[in-house]
């Protein structure tokens, strides 16, 4: 997504829905949100797409997003959409990131299947995706083998 995706309508739409206070503050969206508390909104260029905030405003400001990142929160916010507070990087550098702040229990949940079967279909080596989770990584390879977690599927 670059920029020129948003028709000057978009953008107008979007700041509408932000309060923009100081550089170092956290500009909460003010749109809807999805069930996580993140940011959604649709835009119009080409065809009707919806996108999170946070992915806009990072476009917005930088003038491209590559699909294949995360853009990532270093305020762990995720209403905010303050361009100085993301960071465009991996979905490992998001689990490090998360467990370098304390913000990751040790213990796996159903919403850290989803995250890890992506990391290892990306290809990640399972101890570093079991450092990231705090977990051994045999939890790793039972997971990728279906020996645990595969009711979610």
């Amino acid at each position: 997504m670059t920029s020129s995706d948003f028709t000057p309508k978009d953008v107008a739409r979007f700041w509408s829905k932000v309060p923009t206070l100081g550089i170092n503050d956290c500009w909460e969206w003010q749109g809807p949100l999805d069930s996580r508390g993140y940011g959604r909104m649709c835009i119009t260029a080409g065809r009707f797409k919806a996108l999170y905030a946070h992915r806009v405003s990072y476009a917005l400001a930088t003038g491209h997003t590559d699909p294949q990142l995360s853009i990532c929160h270093t305020c762990d916010n995720p209403r905010c959409v303050n361009p100085n507070h993301l960071f465009a990087g991996t979905q490992l550098d998001n689990v490090w990131d998360c467990v370098s702040k304390g913000r990751r229990a040790t213990k796996l949940t159903a919403k850290d299947i989803p995250p890890i079967r992506k990391m290892i279909s990306d290809g990640y080596p399972l101890k570093d995706i079991a450092a990231a989770f705090g977990v051994e990584p045999r939890a790793i390879s039972s997971i990728r083998d279906g020996r645990t977690w595969s009711h979610l599927t």
